[in-house]
């Protein structure tokens, strides 16, 4: 059994990994972006549009550091195309082991999900609007 954060975060990890799959609910977390697929972020992206599917997505380039952030440019059908749904999102995220160990025990994934998902909406300022922020707390 894990005791320390450092190897209770790379057990969670490990595991994740071992049971890789792609997200299926809105709060599934993607353990690589390879993992999105046009169903998951149909789910996730075109809530309240009834008939808005995703047919394609497309990764950007990588760009790691503290964090893993990727671009993806998204394709929708014609009813996603007229809801004005958008066609290319900025994601940033945690999946790499040395990222999750770095900011983990610092609470510093938790802190930036609840700032986006329970601050951001109530605050007038300069600052991205959250499409969906999610982590995985184990």
């Amino acid at each position: 059994m894990a005791t320390n954060p450092v190897e209770q975060i790379t057990a969670a990890y490990e595991e994740e990994k071992r049971n890789r799959r792609p997200p299926q609910t809105a709060d599934d977390v993607p353990f690589a972006y390879e993992d999105i697929t046009p169903e998951w972020l149909s789910l996730i992206l075109g809530v309240g549009h009834l008939g808005a599917q995703v047919v394609s997505c497309r990764l950007d380039s990588p760009d790691d550091g503290n964090s893993n952030r990727r671009r993806i440019f998204i394709d929708w059908n014609d009813t996603g195309c007229e809801a004005g749904l958008p066609d290319r999102a900025f994601c940033k995220a945690s999946q790499g082991l040395a990222n999750r160990v770095s900011l983990g025990p610092s609470g510093a994934i938790r802190a930036e999900v609840n700032f986006y998902n329970l601050a951001r909406p109530l605050l007038d300022i300069e600052a991205p609007v959250a499409l969906h922020a999610r982590y995985n707390a184990a």
